[in-house]
């Protein structure tokens, strides 16, 4: 996708969230999550992420995008129209391992509220999926990493 955003940000929140989800759904398309289309896993996160803070917005349209610059070739230039700490949050949510540990990667998301709320609930779902599958090494993987999260 070529298009770029404007050079202001979106500030209407149905906008911007009905924004982050074409986003999610254009760059996400034909992938997988889990044995389920991707769209499953960010409906689920958007979701827990609603319901638990119905009025953060900006939180919401993260759910969305939490996952597209590191499973996709989207850029963090396309995402300017959702304004900086949307744009930081997302950023945040990133994880490189070829550039860093886990360790950094946590901290970096503990440091960003914003991107702190989404991957508690991101963590959450995951935990969720894990256990009504029954598999218990990826649920402890997905308890320990709710504890540092929440450290």
């Amino acid at each position: 996708m070529t298009e770029k955003c404007d050079a202001s940000p979106i500030t209407d929140p149905g906008i911007r969230i009905g924004r982050a989800l074409f986003l999610a759904k254009h760059y996400h398309d034909g992938q997988q999550y889990g044995g389920y289309p991707y769209m499953k896993h960010l409906m689920d996160v958007f979701h827990s992420v609603r319901d638990a803070h119905p009025e953060d917005f900006q939180a919401q349209a993260v759910a969305w995008l939490h996952d597209i610059l590191e499973d996709t070739d989207c850029t963090l230039e396309e995402l300017q129209c959702f304004g900086s700490e949307i744009c930081d949050a997302v950023d945040a949510l990133t994880f490189d391992p070829d550039i860093e540990t886990r360790n950094i990667y946590l901290a970096r998301v503990r440091a960003n509220i914003l991107a702190l709320r989404v991957k508690i609930h991101d963590t959450l779902c995951n935990l969720n999926a894990c256990i009504q599958e029954a598999n218990y090494n990826r649920a402890k993987r997905y308890s320990k990493q709710l504890a540092e999260l929440l450290s």
